[in-house]
């Protein structure tokens, strides 16, 4: 499960989804690289813009009217940053890194639209933020000042939204490995729903009324792509076994779910039941599956050897070569196995760290239920 993996009726934090489990110990085996235990609060004093995902969205450059050379230069500025961003999602916003990575961000898309965007494109965008942001606003230093807000008002909005990370972050963690999954999501949109409340309890009425016209003409945020990070792109396979070489960006228009394992990893020999139902009853009608071979020792690096293996093991799906670990670094992953569904157009919407069926967690049933969730999409 990953600390981000809320729905982003708030978008304090990075990647929208719902709540998906991750795992409990001894579900998987941990890389090299060291990361904060899955479902942990994202706190932070300055929270990554909404603008990281809404400079590449087609529906905001119509808005914008964007000229042809501006539509390019956002999108270039969003796919710079789009690894950098999917990054975050492991990491709390108030640890050190966090911050320090999320400031750089932030001031590297505010310097770049200086130079994109005139000065009307860059304040009708901020409105267009604010409509996203929705309440959560409210704790954000710069409507402070337009709306002044009292010390007092702060230290409430302040108390409220650590009382709501607080909270989320003891969800997020009774999600590891949970059966109660669902159960969890309805308590997560509800915290949620009072979190909005109570932000607009802590201001006056003629705050709140300058906060909706500091709006500007509504957006309809429904037509707004999902506000999360785009899959990093496959890159430097060595090979590929049932398949001819593929990419994320051929694949678009399909469900991607796409697996870090490793022959050698028993957490990943648990998993292969549930790759081989997914590939025997959507391939062809929607899902891809792409399993990522990354290895752990030296032996699990011969091709031959992983090519007998999913032969033996009956593994039919594509499977990328990842033998010089190039993958596993660009997706900062850190465990196997890891289950990432991507959407038709290419964004990384859930994800399941560990085993599926973890002492009855039934993921497995989850992500299926969002293979299904995402092929149905338009």
């Amino acid at each position: 499960m990953n600390r981000l993996a809320i729905a982003i009726i708030v978008v304090a934090p990075l990647i929208s989804a719902t709540l998906a489990a991750g795992p409990p110990a001894k579900s998987a085996k941990k890389g090299t690289k060291s990361k904060t235990a899955a479902g942990e609060s994202v706190a932070t004093a300055e929270t990554l813009t909404p603008r990281v995902f809404l400079i590449r969205d087609p529906f905001v450059h119509s808005d914008l009217k964007a000229s042809t050379t501006q539509k390019e230069a956002l999108v270039g500025l969003a796919n710079e940053v789009n690894e950098s961003v999917w990054k975050l999602r492991d990491i709390a916003g108030d640890s050190p890194a966090g911050s320090q990575e999320i400031s750089r961000i932030n001031a590297l898309v505010r310097e770049r639209l200086e130079t994109i965007l005139s000065s009307s494109q860059r304040d009708r965008l901020g409105e267009i933020v604010l409509q996203v942001q929705g309440t959560s606003a409210l704790g954000q230093p710069e409507l402070a000042g337009e709306l002044a807000i009292t010390p007092a008002q702060k230290q409430e909005i302040t108390r409220i939204s650590s009382a709501a990370d607080s909270a989320l972050t003891k969800i997020r963690q009774q999600a590891q490995g949970t059966k109660n999954l669902l159960e969890l999501n309805r308590q997560a949109e509800k915290l949620q729903t009072e979190l909005q409340r109570d932000l607009i309890a802590a201001v006056t009425p003629e705050q709140q009324q300058r906060s909706l016209a500091l709006r500007g003409r509504e957006f309809d945020l429904k037509k707004l792509e999902p506000l999360i990070a785009m899959a990093p792109e496959l890159r430097d396979i060595e090979t590929w076994i049932n398949s001819e070489p593929l990419t994320l960006e051929r694949l678009r228009g399909q469900v991607v779910a796409l697996h870090f394992w490793t022959f050698g990893c028993i957490n990943c020999i648990h998993n292969y039941p549930s790759y081989k139902h997914w590939y025997e009853e959507f391939n062809g009608k929607g899902l891809t599956i792409v399993g990522v071979h990354t290895p752990e020792t030296e032996g699990e690096k011969v091709v031959d050897t992983i090519r007998r293996r999913a032969r033996e093991n009956d593994l039919l799906f594509p499977i990328a070569v990842d033998g010089q670990l190039k993958n596993w670094q660009a997706w900062s992953n850190n465990i196997w196995p890891a289950v990432y569904l991507i959407d038709k157009k290419g964004h990384v919407r859930y994800w399941w760290y560990g085993e599926l069926n973890w002492q009855g967690a039934e993921g497995e049933a989850y992500m299926r239920s969002k293979i299904i969730e995402l092929m149905a999409e338009k």
